[in-house]
């Protein structure tokens, strides 16, 4: 399914291990049916997982970048400070 996508220019689906079986099985339905519906909605709910981890790791890359600004502030005081004495 990956590969396809991927040749259709569209992104590849991430499947969490709880959904694997509600994803194949959606596949196979849309097969026997030879209609995407099943599929598609899937795949817009795991997009929306991706989205959920993406939001997670700006807030876990900010949280980063705050730390090492105290971290750096931290550092320079206090070689200003030894410099001052």
């Amino acid at each position: 399914m990956n590969h396809l996508q991927h040749e259709f220019g569209l992104l590849p689906n991430k499947v969490l291990k709880e959904d694997k079986n509600e994803y194949f099985a959606a596949l196979e339905k849309s097969r026997e049916k030879f209609s995407p519906s099943h599929s598609t909605t899937l795949c817009l709910r795991n997009m929306q997982n991706i989205q959920h981890e993406i939001e997670n790791h700006k807030l876990s890359i900010e949280e980063l970048a705050e730390t090492l600004l105290k971290y750096i502030i931290l550092k320079f005081s206090k070689q200003r400070c030894r410099k001052t004495f």
